[in-house]
C-alpha cells in the first residue's frame, strides 16, 4: 500500500513526469552528444587526412623546386665550362695565328732586308760607276785642247744626255700605261 501511495504522490506532484520528461531529455542531450562526438571525431579524421595530402604536397613541391634548383645548377654550371673550354680553344687559336703571323712576317723582314743590303749594295756600285764615268769625262774636258776637239766633246756629250732624257721619258710613258691598265680592271 506504501508504494501504492507514493506513486500516487508522485503523480500528484508531477515528479514522475518530470523524471520522465528529464529521462527523455537525458536521453537526447546524449544522443546529441553523440552526434557531436561522432562529427567532432570525423572531422578531426578528414582535416588530418586532408592535411597529410597538403603536406605530401607541399613536400612533393619542395622536393620538385629543390631538384629543379639542382638540374638548372647543373646545367649552369656544364655550360659555364663548355664556354671557359671554348675561351681557351679560342685564345689557343689566337696564339698559335699570331706566332704563325710572327714567323711569316719575320721571314718577309729578312727577304726584304736581303734585297734591301742587295739594292743598296747596287746603286753603291752603280753611283760610284756614274761617279767615275763623271771624273772620266771631266778629265777628258779638261785634257781636250781648246777648239774641234773640245767642241766634238762636248756635242757627243749633249747627244748622250739627249739620249739618256729619252731613255727617262720612255720609262715614265710606260709607268704611266701600266698604272693606267691597273685602274680599268
Amino acid at each position: 500500500f506504501l508504494v501504492c501511495s507514493k506513486t500516487i504522490n508522485m503523480f500528484q506532484d508531477g515528479s514522475v513526469l518530470n523524471v520522465r520528461i528529464r529521462n527523455i531529455y537525458l536521453e537526447n542531450v546524449r544522443g546529441f552528444y553523440s552526434a557531436t562526438l561522432v562529427q567532432r571525431i570525423f572531422r578531426g579524421y578528414y582535416t588530418r587526412r586532408h592535411f597529410r595530402r597538403i603536406k605530401r604536397l607541399h613536400c612533393a613541391k619542395l622536393i620538385q623546386r629543390v631538384f629543379r634548383g639542382h638540374l638548372g645548377r647543373k646545367a649552369v654550371r656544364k655550360e659555364r665550362s663548355r664556354l671557359a673550354a671554348l675561351r681557351r680553344k679560342q685564345m689557343a687559336a689566337a696564339k698559335i695565328q699570331s706566332v704563325w703571323r710572327m714567323k711569316v712576317s719575320r721571314e718577309e723582314f729578312r727577304g726584304l732586308r736581303v734585297h734591301v743590303l742587295a739594292a743598296t749594295e747596287i746603286q753603291r756600285a752603280y753611283r760610284g760607276y756614274l761617279g767615275r764615268k763623271k771624273m772620266l769625262r771631266r778629265k777628258q774636258w779638261e785634257s781636250a785642247n781648246p777648239g774641234p776637239e773640245r767642241i766634238k766633246l762636248g756635242l757627243q756629250f749633249i747627244e748622250e744626255s739627249k739620249l739618256a732624257f729619252e731613255r727617262q721619258q720612255e720609262e715614265i710613258d710606260a709607268l704611266h700605261r701600266e698604272a693606267g691598265k691597273t685602274r680599268y680592271r
